[in-house]
């Protein structure tokens, strides 16, 4: 059975393990400033109800394995039904689920962390160098290659933003003739720590330790202004590997799960 409870019993929960939830500690600094904003919990699980003008946005935190998702699924419907679930699906086999109902179902993402004090530094096999990109750097853009169909921004599209409102930093890798073989985009968040935005070596340039560079100079930037480092998505096994070669650790996996 769920009952409401309070903002300080949410953020005990949260704070009891920093790095796993930090997705769900981030979110809450935002919404707990809302009045709709509700916490309900029962002896297996955390929700954090949202409500939004098209969808109610959920967040769900298992506090059992083996939590009772039937529970779960029969009091948020009876809720909204519109919704968009983040259920952290940590230690959890995401496939076993089975829900009543019909949703949309992402696939499992998941999210490393780092405080960046043990890692052993990794060159890339490519000679090159690191800068942060400034609005001088139009050019390199422009004639980057094209991205296909990676999640989020691309780079044409997120410089403008970050160079115009100087609201995070585009790191990029230029070989020794000058060319731009790939990039690390990351902002700071509320939680004292820089995250990963976005990622991408040129596939000719992949496979020698580009996006392990890149990744290793922003957690050396974050480590030299007191703060950690995170990335919230790893989108696929290829950069999984390049943030655990950079010296991140994994630390939670989510997925999504949307009403029809």
């Amino acid at each position: 059975m769920y009952r409401e409870v309070k903002l300080e019993q949410v953020q005990e929960i949260l704070d009891k393990e920093p790095a796993r939830y930090f997705d769900e500690r981030e979110e809450l600094e935002d919404i707990s400033l809302e009045d709709n904003t509700r916490y309900y919990l029962s002896n297996d699980m955390l929700l954090i109800f949202s409500p939004q003008r098209i969808k109610t946005l959920i967040t769900a935190v298992p506090l059992k394995t083996d939590f009772d998702l039937a529970a779960m699924e029969d009091f948020i419907n009876k809720r909204s039904d519109r919704f968009m679930i983040y259920l952290n699906v940590t230690g959890i086999n995401a496939g076993s689920l089975r829900f009543n109902e019909p949703y949309v179902i992402s696939d499992p993402y998941k999210s490393y962390w780092t405080d960046g004090a043990d890692r052993t530094e990794i060159k890339a096999e490519v000679p090159g160098r690191i800068r942060p990109l400034t609005d001088k750097d139009t050019r390199y853009v422009r004639s980057f290659p094209d991205e296909g169909d990676v999640p989020g921004m691309k780079l044409r599209e997120s410089f403008s933003i970050y160079t115009d409102d100087d609201i995070g930093t585009i790191l990029g890798y230029f070989s020794e003739e000058g060319f731009l073989l790939g990039y690390l985009s990351y902002t700071p968040s509320y939680l004292d720590a820089y995250s990963v935005d976005g990622i991408f070596v040129t596939p000719a340039s992949r496979r020698q330790g580009i996006g392990t560079a890149l990744a290793q100079k922003m957690i050396e930037e974050a480590h030299e202004q007191g703060m950690e480092a995170y990335w919230p998505v790893a989108q696929t096994e290829l950069v999984e590997k390049t943030a655990e070669k950079a010296g991140f650790n994994y630390v939670a996996s989510r997925i999504t799960i949307e009403s029809v």
